[in-house]
Order: C-alpha cells, then sequence, then structure tokens
C-alpha cells in the first residue's frame, strides 16, 4: 500500500464526505464521488468554501439524479464544489475525458465556463471532472443491479407495494464505466 498516493472515495452522502475530505485533508491525494448527495455538506464545508489541498475530484453521476439540468442532488451546491475546488490560477488541460467508447451522457472539467481568478472562493483545489453513464440511476453505484433482477423488483412492486427504484437494462456496462472512470482517474492521480 502507497501511503503517499491515498485517496477517498464514497456513494451518495459518503460521496459528499468523501468530497469535505479531499476538500481539507491534504494526505488524500484525489477524490471521488459517486452520485452525491450535496445538501449532506455543512454550508461553511471546504468543499464548497474553497479547498485547502490541491486534491482533484471525480464526480460519477447517475442519469437519473445528478446530469446538468436534472439536478436532483441539489445542482447549485454541485456548482458551489466545482467552484470551490478549482485552483486559484485554473488549468484547462488538467482534466482527463473518457474514451469515446465509454457510453456517458455528460463529461466534462467541471472548471469549462468557470473563472475562479477573481473570486474569493477559489481554493487551492486540483479541479474536477464530471462523467454521468448513460442509463445509470443512483443505485447503480451499489450492488442492487446485481442482487436485485427486474423479476425480483417487479415481484416486490406487485406483492407487497414495495418502493424499488428501477435498474438499469445494462447494469454490467454502467459498472465499466465506473471501473474505467475510476481507475483511470486515480492513475492520473
Amino acid at each position: 500500500l502507497d501511503m503517499s498516493r491515498l485517496a477517498v472515495m464514497g456513494h451518495s452522502c459518503g460521496g459528499a464526505t468523501a468530497a469535505a475530505a479531499a476538500a481539507q485533508h491534504g494526505e488524500f491525494k484525489a477524490g471521488v464521488a459517486l452520485d452525491p448527495w450535496w445538501p449532506l455538506l455543512p454550508s461553511g464545508s471546504a468543499a464548497l468554501k474553497g479547498w485547502q489541498t490541491r486534491s482533484p475530484l471525480l464526480v460519477l453521476g447517475s442519469q437519473d439524479w445528478n446530469t446538468p439540468g436534472k439536478m436532483w442532488c441539489d445542482g447549485a451546491r454541485q456548482a458551489a464544489v466545482f467552484k470551490a475546488c478549482l485552483p486559484t490560477h485554473a488549468n484547462t488541460n488538467a482534466a482527463s475525458k473518457p474514451s469515446a467508447r465509454m457510453p456517458v451522457v455528460a463529461a466534462a472539467a467541471a472548471h469549462d465556463g468557470i473563472t475562479s481568478s477573481s473570486s474569493s472562493e477559489a481554493g487551492l483545489g486540483g479541479g474536477a471532472v464530471h462523467v454521468v453513464p448513460a442509463g445509470s440511476s443512483h443505485g447503480s453505484f451499489t450492488d442492487l443491479p446485481f442482487l436485485l433482477s427486474p423479476w425480483v423488483s417487479n415481484l416486490l412492486r406487485k406483492t407487497v407495494g414495495a418502493k424499488v427504484q428501477a435498474q438499469p437494462e445494462d447494469p454490467a456496462t454502467i459498472q465499466d464505466t465506473i471501473i474505467w472512470s475510476s481507475h483511470n482517474f486515480l492513475q492520473a492521480h
């Protein structure tokens, strides 16, 4: 284990927590937030106000919850996180994007279109990349797509009225995209 290359990763509330940890603790060289629940962040968090580290952030969002223009998980807070993690002098070539073979809805460097040199909320951060796998749902980042087949999900809905989130048609491709994106981001940082 190379302790000089620690990264922090989490899903949902843990995704917001991973961003907060990467923003405040320099021992984390990178952060990965899997479909983060941004309302969890306290308003004074370094993840919202200005990163105290140079750690970059990868945000892997779901198509049904964390897609630009359709932000069920608080788009204003996500924009604040992206702005706060920008270095004072943003390097527009710092982020890598997934290859054309990866099925994604959106893949963009978070600093595209944002200027931070005059902002008091810009910090030391290493920038951010936002990737949204096509067809993904919030549950795509968990074991649910593989544990709950469509047949089991429909049975639970019909017999006990359970509210089971619809699972993606192709969870293996979505998982491949999540793994590929995470692996390449962490290898680069």
